[in-house]
C-alpha cells in the first residue's frame, strides 16, 4: 500500500462536525503534557512553598531523573476509569454503575494504584470498600455516605482528564461524563472540581486566551458553588494585581488554605493555586508549570491538570519539548490489576483517547487510528510528532555509544513520520541494539512508587516487524531479537542488508518456549562506514509485535519479590494480583490468603487458545485455573476440589456455576486440566479424558488473560502451564 495513501491519515485535512483537524495531535499534546505535569511535581509532593524555597531556590524544570518512571495515581486513574468506555462501548451515555464496576475490574484490593490510607481517611479507599460493599456511585461518594470532607477531596478533579479529551469542544458531553466518574468517590467541591477540569480541556480544543477557557468552563458548575467563588476570587485578584505571583499565593493562604479546607487534601486550596498558576504564567506551558511547581502543596496533582489544559490549548508547538519531552521517552507505567495493561506508551494511549474521542462524538474514526488502536497489535508507527514509543538505545560491548534519537519528518515506510536513530562510533563489526522493554521488573524503576508490577506485552510465538532506512551508505545490517529475561539468551531472527534506496522490511517469529521477553528490537551491525565519518544512521519505521503465542511458563524459573525494604516478598515475576499470594514452593506455585486469592499473566486481548496445567488439591473445593480474565470482575475458571470439577463465569465479581461434573481428584495426586476456548465454546478435559464442553450464550467472553484463583480456604500446588493460540 502506498505510504501516501488515505488509510495512513491519522487525522483529517478539515474539521468534521464537532472533531477538529489537529484532534489526534492535541490529544497527545494534553496527554503528554499530563505525564510531564505528574513527573516534574512527584518528588516534592505535599511540600510547602518555603521547603521548596529553602531547598532549591527556583524551579525551572525537572529536579529528578529517573532510570524509569514508575506508576502514579494521577496517570492510573485517567488511563482505567476511561476503560468504562472500551469495555461497554455507550460512549457518554454509560451509567454511574457502568463507572463503579470499571473501577473494580482494574484496581487490585489494597495495594497499588491509589493512595490506601485507610477508610474513612483516603477517599479512594473509601470509595473502593463502598463499591465491593455494592454501595454503587452516585451513593459510594456521596456526602450522606461519607462526609462533606471526604466528598470535597482532591481526587474529584485529579482522575478526570480523559473526559475532556475524548469529548473536543463539547462541553456538555464532558461534563456528563466526569459527573459520573467523579461521583464514585466525591460530592459537592469535589463534583465541581470534576466537571470544571474536564470542561477547561474540552473546550481548550476551541482555542482562545487561558482566560476564555476558565470562563467557558466555569458556566458548567454552579456560580454558588464554593468552586466556582474561589476560581471567579483568584481570576479578580489577578486582574488587579497582575505581576506578582507570590502575591497571590499569599492571598490563597489567607483565605483558602488547609486550616479552612480540612481533610488530607481539598479540592479547594489547589485549585486555587491551579487558577493562580495559569493566570500568572499567562497561557505558557513551561512558565506555568514553573509557577504551580513553586507553590507547593499536592503538586504532582496540580501539575499534571494545568499541563493537559495547556497541552491541547498550546499544542506540541507550544509545549517546549525539547526541554520536556526527552525525559519522558514515551513511557509510561501503571498498576492496575491487569500487568499487560501496565506497561504502555503516551503515544499508544493518545492513540485510544483519540479512537474513543471519535466513538464518542459520533464520527468515523480514522483508518490509520483503527489500525494503531487493533486488539491484539502492538504497532509503532511514530506519525505523531515528537513521538518515540519509549525506544531505547545501547551498545552490545557495553562500551560508550554516542547516541541519538528523534521523530523525524524526512521519510517513512507508511504515512509521513519515522524514527531517526544516529550511533557513533560504529567500526566494522560493532553491533548495538535499538528496543524497547517488553517486561519490567522491581530493579527497573527508580523507585516503588505506586507498585508497578507488569506482565510481558511480547510472547514466545508471535512475530515481530519492522521497516529500516539507511542514511549512511550500504554498510548496515540488521536483525530483530527478543531477549530472555530469565537467562539473557538474545534470540535472533535472519540478518538484512540495510540500504539508501528504499525500505528494508524484516520479520521474525519468536519460537516457542517458556522465555520471559523481557525486550524486543533491532541488532545494528555495521561494515565500513568511514565515508560517512563511522557515523550509522537509519530510520525506523512501523515497528509491530503481532500473532498468537505458543508460551509455557515453568515455576522453577520463577521467583517472589516485594516492594518494601524488608523481606516481604508478596510478588510473584510476571504475574499481578488481585489479592493474595502467590509463593514458588518446589518449582511449584502456591496461593495463600485468609479468604481468596487471584493473579493473572498474558495479554487480555488473547482470544482462542488452549490451556494446560497441572494441580493437585490439598484441600477444599476451590482451586481455579482462570481463563479469558478481563480484570477483577469477568472471568472464567476451571474449579477442581476433591472429587468434583466446575465450569464457573465470574460477572459482577461473583462466581456463578455454568456447568460441573465429579471427578476423581485429590488423594495426594497430580491432575492435568487442558481448557481449549474459541469463540463462545469452552472444553475442558481432566487427566486427557473430555470432562465440560459448554457455550456461552449472549454476554461471553470471547478474549482474556490466564491465571489462578483459591476461594474459602481452598489449597492446592499448581504446576507448570502451557497456553497455544488457536489460529
Amino acid at each position: 500500500m502506498d505510504k501516501h495513501e488515505d488509510c495512513y491519515c491519522i487525522q483529517s485535512c478539515k474539521r468534521i462536525h464537532n472533531v477538529p483537524a489537529d484532534y489526534v495531535e492535541r490529544v497527545y499534546a494534553g496527554w503528554l503534557g499530563k505525564v510531564i505535569g505528574v513527573r516534574y511535581g512527584a518528588p516534592f509532593e505535599m511540600w510547602s512553598d518555603e521547603r521548596i524555597g529553602r531547598f532549591f531556590g527556583r524551579l525551572s524544570g525537572y529536579v529528578m531523573h529517573h532510570a524509569d518512571f514508575a506508576a502514579d495515581d494521577d496517570t492510573n486513574g485517567p488511563l482505567f476509569f476511561s476503560r468504562v468506555l472500551d469495555d461497554t462501548g455507550k460512549g457518554a451515555g454509560f451509567s454511574y454503575q457502568d463507572i463503579g464496576e470499571a473501577v473494580l475490574n482494574y484496581v487490585p484490593y489494597e495495594h497499588g494504584f491509589f493512595w490506601w490510607g485507610g477508610y474513612g481517611v483516603s477517599a479512594e479507599h473509601t470509595m473502593y470498600h463502598n463499591l465491593l460493599n455494592g454501595i454503587m456511585p452516585p451513593d459510594s461518594g456521596s456526602e450522606e455516605q461519607n462526609g462533606p470532607i471526604m466528598a470535597g477531596q482532591i481526587g474529584g478533579q485529579i482522575f478526570i482528564d480523559p473526559w475532556g479529551l475524548v469529548a473536543p469542544g463539547d462541553m456538555e458531553k464532558a461534563a456528563s461524563m466526569a459527573r459520573k466518574a467523579a461521583s464514585i468517590a466525591w460530592d459537592g467541591v469535589g463534583i465541581d472540581g470534576g466537571i470544571f477540569i474536564a470542561c477547561c480541556i474540552s473546550t481548550a480544543f476551541d482555542g482562545g486566551s487561558i482566560e476564555a477557557v476558565i470562563k467557558r468552563a466555569l458556566t458548567m458548575i454552579p456560580e454558588d458553588s464554593d468552586y466556582y467563588k474561589v476560581v471567579v476570587d483568584i481570576m479578580d485578584f489577578h486582574n488587579a494585581h497582575p505581576d506578582d505571583w507570590r502575591l497571590c499565593l499569599g492571598y490563597i493562604k489567607e483565605h483558602y488554605w488547609m486550616d479552612k479546607w480540612i481533610g488530607n487534601c481539598h479540592i479547594i486550596p489547589n485549585i486555587a493555586i491551579m487558577i493562580l498558576s495559569i493566570l500568572y504564567g499567562g497561557g505558557s506551558f513551561s512558565k506555568s508549570l514553573d509557577i504551580c511547581a513553586m507553590c507547593g502543596f499536592d503538586t504532582d496533582c496540580n501539575l499534571g491538570n494545568i499541563a493537559c489544559i495547556l497541552g491541547v490549548l498550546n499544542g506540541l508547538e507550544g509545549m517546549d519539548l525539547d526541554k520536556w519531552a526527552p525525559e519522558i521517552n514515551d513511557f509510561q507505567a501503571a498498576s492496575s490489576v491487569l500487568g499487560v495493561l501496565n506497561i504502555t506508551d503516551v503515544a499508544q494511549t493518545a492513540f485510544r483517547f483519540a479512537r474513543l474521542g471519535y466513538e464518542v462524538m459520533g464520527e468515523e474514526v480514522p483508518s490509520l487510528l483503527k489500525l494503531m488502536t487493533t486488539p491484539g497489535r502492538r504497532w509503532c508507527s511514530f506519525e505523531l510528532p515528537h513521538s518515540t514509543h519509549a525506544f531505547r538505545v545501547a551498545a552490545l560491548d557495553g562500551r560508550s555509544l554516542i547516541s541519538a534519537m528523534y521523530n523525524s519528518d524526512e521519510d517513512a515506510s507508511s504515512g509521513h513520520r519515522s524514527l531517526a536513530v544516529s550511533l557513533s562510533p560504529m567500526p566494522s563489526g560493532r553491533q548495538a541494539k535499538v528496543y524497547i522493554k517488553t517486561y519490567y521488573a522491581k530493579e527497573d524503576f527508580t523507585n516503588g512508587r505506586y507498585e508497578p508490577v507488569t506482565s510481558p506485552i511480547a510472547y514466545p510465538g508471535q512475530r515481530l516487524e519492522v521497516s529500516l532506512r539507511s542514511k549512511s551508505g550500504e554498510g548496515i545490517r540488521a536483525a530483530l531479537y527478543a531477549l530472555d529475561g530469565h537467562d539473557g539468551t538474545m534470540m535472533t531472527g535472519p540478518q538484512g542488508k540495510v540500504g539508501t534506496g528504499g525500505w528494508t522490511k524484516l520479520s521474525y517469529s519468536i519460537p516457542p518456549s517458556d522465555s520471559l521477553v523481557k525486550e524486543v528490537g533491532v541488532i545494528i551491525e555495521t561494515d565500513d562506514l568511514r565515508k560517512v565519518g563511522g557515523d550509522c544512521c537509519f530510520l525506523l519505521d512501523d515497528f509491530i509485535i503481532t500473532g498468537g503465542v505458543d508460551y509455557r511458563i515453568d515455576f522453577s524459573k520463577e521467583h517472589n519479590w516485594g516492594w518494601l525494604d524488608r523481606d516481604v516478598r508478596t510478588e510473584l515475576s510476571q504475574f499481578t494480583r488481585l489479592k493474595g499470594t502467590a509463593l514458588i514452593e518446589g518449582g511449584r506455585l502456591r496461593l495463600r490468603s485468609s479468604d481468596y486469592a487471584e493473579v493473572y499473566t498474558g495479554d487480555n486481548q488473547w482470544s482462542d487458545y488452549e490451556l494446560s496445567q497441572d494441580i493437585e488439591v490439598l484441600s477444599g473445593s476451590w482451586n481455579g485455573i482462570l481463563f479469558r480474565v478481563q480484570g477483577a470482575m469477568r472471568s472464567y475458571a476451571a474449579f477442581l476440589g476433591e472429587g468434583w470439577l466446575c465450569l464457573c463465569k465470574k460477572a459482577g465479581g461473583r462466581y456463578l456455576e455454568l456447568k460441573s461434573v465429579e471427578v476423581e481428584a485429590g488423594g495426594g495426586r497430580t491432575h492435568q486440566v487442558g481448557i481449549r476456548v474459541q469463540g463462545p465454546r469452552i472444553q475442558i478435559s481432566f487427566d486427557g479424558d473430555e470432562a465440560i464442553t459448554f457455550e456461552d450464550g449472549e454476554g461471553a467472553y470471547l478474549n482474556g488473560c490466564i491465571g489462578m484463583a483459591m476461594r474459602s480456604g481452598s489449597a492446592a500446588c499448581f504446576g507448570n502451564i502451557h497456553v497455544k493460540s488457536i489460529e
